[in-house]
């Protein structure tokens, strides 16, 4: 679970931590999900369910093809989200915020 991963920052004290060191935090965070979410599916890594893009298993090319626009449409939510917080239009959301907050997997 995300809030197991570094429980004591999961309300971030903006003035206490840069801007910077939360979106790398966050960022960690998002990584980290993106790479559990398809290892419950039988991959190891988002890498590598992406690298079977050209698979000539149509099944596994399909879900590659999934992986890699559910990849890009989080990173997109996240940066829209991280660069709201640094124009100060919302607060830095904990992680399972963060998480609640991004596109699902739909295989």
């Amino acid at each position: 679970m995300v809030d197991q991963f570094i429980p004591e920052l999961l309300e971030i004290d903006i003035p206490a931590v840069s801007v910077i060191q939360a979106k790398a935090f966050l960022a960690s965070v998002v990584q980290k999900h993106l790479d559990d979410s398809v290892v419950a599916h039988g991959y190891g890594s988002l890498v590598a369910a992406i690298s079977y893009i050209d698979s000539s298993v149509p099944l596994w090319a399909s879900e590659a093809l999934i992986c890699r626009e559910w990849r890009d449409s989080v990173w997109l939510s996240c940066y829209e989200i991280m660069d709201k917080v640094a124009e100060g239009k919302r607060t830095m959301p904990s992680p399972s915020i963060l998480i609640s907050e991004l596109p699902i997997l739909e295989w």
